[in-house]
């Protein structure tokens, strides 16, 4: 029996992660249009943008997470180059999920589609890229 490519488990768990997202995006729109959750919100407004601040600098510091986990996973681990950049790539995707999940959860607290139902949306499209993006063992 042969063991699948670490490729393209990494690709199922970035698809997953995204996935995901998408189906609990899907919870949030229905449970918000249909008026489930109503009064004010428990939040302040700062907060909204926070998020939604959250969502913009994912992009970079997934970015700057996976080249420095990526550079010590190979100096100091002693991993092969191939296996250190699966591992940083589930780090940065992290990253982005970790974003989208805190402006999902904030649109659903809130109601309020603007600014976190769009900031979502953005390291959505970036997870997106990184998934469809192959991988270093791809390219050779």
């Amino acid at each position: 029996m042969t063991q699948p490519s670490p490729v393209a488990s990494l690709r199922i768990a970035e698809f997953a992660l995204l996935f995901g997202s998408l189906v609990f995006a899907g919870v949030v729109a229905y449970l918000t249009s249909a008026k489930l959750l109503e009064g004010p919100s428990p939040l302040p407004e700062a907060a909204n943008w926070a998020a939604a601040a959250f969502a913009v600098l994912a992009l970079p510091l997934s970015f700057l997470l996976r080249r420095g986990v990526e550079r010590i996973l190979r100096n100091t681990a002693r991993m092969r180059s191939d296996e250190a950049h699966a591992r940083a790539r589930v780090l940065g995707m992290a990253v982005f999920e970790a974003a989208i999940l805190v402006n999902l959860v904030l649109w659903l607290l809130t109601g309020e589609q603007w600014p976190n139902a769009v900031a979502a949306v953005i390291p959505f499209c970036a997870g997106l890229v990184q998934a469809l993006t192959p991988a270093r063992s791809d390219e050779s």
